[in-house]
């Protein structure tokens, strides 16, 4: 995989955001059994029978909604839109219903956590644990359904957690996206993956991140995976855990067929450019403590990261908008999340660090 597809990892964030000309503002951030199968069909069974829900029944309950969830207003803007008409629970929407339950369970590999949404509840109903017996029950599996939903595509559009930030002279919350209306149309349309895709839409480092973790997971998950650690500066087959550290980390195509030397050293420059070191092919120890680092370490830190961008790839939608990575000492400038300039910068040292910050600028000094 070439270089530049990782040229925006690991990284802190510095954001200055120019409203107009002259205004800116500054951000600085771092399988089944019997009785399974007649749970699963008693479920089937009533989704069928509970199709016709009268919605102002279901209106009723929904005003009178005891049901413990972490998005109420959302819900219920999704059901005002929709005519308090069921969403999930039937057979027309079965296969939205489908997309929805995969979705969550692999939101590991979109940089989330599936224990956030509605987990206890959403993996009994899954496993055939619940039976849906009455109205209220289903109208309760819809609205934990719903709010699941809200959560996650919430989450995939500005991130599960904000950026820590030192100061925060805006208080800026983002939410450029109408969550409820867009699942709604995304539920009718019976393409609800697609959403994903139209909410990471802008800043291009949010598909590269997310492309990473899910490769990581895959390395981590493999029978055959064991944490290496290179010791050896020889750039050699015969150096095993160093070829087996390259392909865990995508530089190598296969850690078992023999690497030709040039293509070898191509792979440490990689690395290298990865880890925004000299890239001359050359191993150093310090190319040596970042390929040592473990790879669950490395994907705690990727999914923090993407996290950021999320945040962020609000903010910069039709702003101007300055990014200072603190850690790769770099800077870009995007407008309306196209990049139009990008350069090296001096940041400050781990005794003396850059301050993480979110305020507003009204002059730029040049050469003082």
């Amino acid at each position: 995989m070439p270089s530049t597809l990782f040229s925006h990892l690991h990284r802190s964030i510095l954001t200055t955001r120019l409203s107009n000309p002259g205004n800116v503002i500054l951000i600085i951030m771092t399988n089944i059994f019997p009785k399974t199968l007649i749970f699963l069909w008693l479920n089937i069974i009533f989704i069928k029978v509970n199709a016709q829900s009268n919605s102002d029944a279901f209106k009723y309950f929904l005003e009178n909604n005891q049901t413990e969830i972490k998005y109420p207003a959302g819900v219920n803007e999704f059901y005002r839109n929709n005519g308090f008409n069921i969403s999930w629970l039937t057979v027309k929407n079965e296969t939205s219903r489908k997309d929805l339950l995969l979705l969550l369970r692999n939101a590991a590999d979109i940089g989330l956590e599936e224990k956030g949404y509605q987990y206890s509840f959403i993996n009994a109903y899954s496993t055939g644990k619940i039976i849906l017996k009455t109205e209220t029950d289903s109208f309760n599996t819809e609205i934990r359904l719903t709010d699941a939903a809200l959560h996650f595509f919430n989450d995939v559009a500005y991130g599960n957690v904000a950026p820590s930030l030192g100061y925060n002279g805006l208080k800026f919350d983002p939410g450029c996206h109408n969550i409820p209306g867009l699942l709604l149309k995304y539920i009718t349309e019976e393409n609800l993956p697609s959403l994903i895709q139209y909410l990471s839409a802008g800043l291009p480092e949010i598909e590269i991140i997310s492309y990473k973790i899910s490769q990581l997971r895959k390395v981590i998950a493999a029978n055959a995976f064991r944490e290496e650690t290179v010791g050896d500066k020889k750039i050699s087959n015969s150096n095993r855990p160093l070829i087996t550290r390259l392909h865990q980390l995508g530089m190598l195509d296969s850690d078992s067929s023999p690497t030709n030397d040039s293509t070898l050293k191509q792979s440490i420059k990689n690395v290298q450019c990865l880890f925004n070191l000299m890239s001359d092919g050359i191993i150093r120890s310090t190319l040596l403590d970042e390929i040592n680092i473990p790879l669950s370490v490395r994907l705690t830190q990727l999914k923090v990261s993407l996290n950021s961008y999320r945040w962020l790839n609000c903010f910069i939608k039709n702003n101007k908008v300055i990014v200072v990575n603190i850690p790769a000492a770099f800077l870009k400038v995007y407008q309306d999340t196209n990049i139009i300039l990008d350069m090296k910068v001096i940041v400050g040292k781990p005794s003396t660090p850059t301050p993480t910050l979110l305020s507003s600028v009204d002059e730029v000094v040049l050469y003082p």
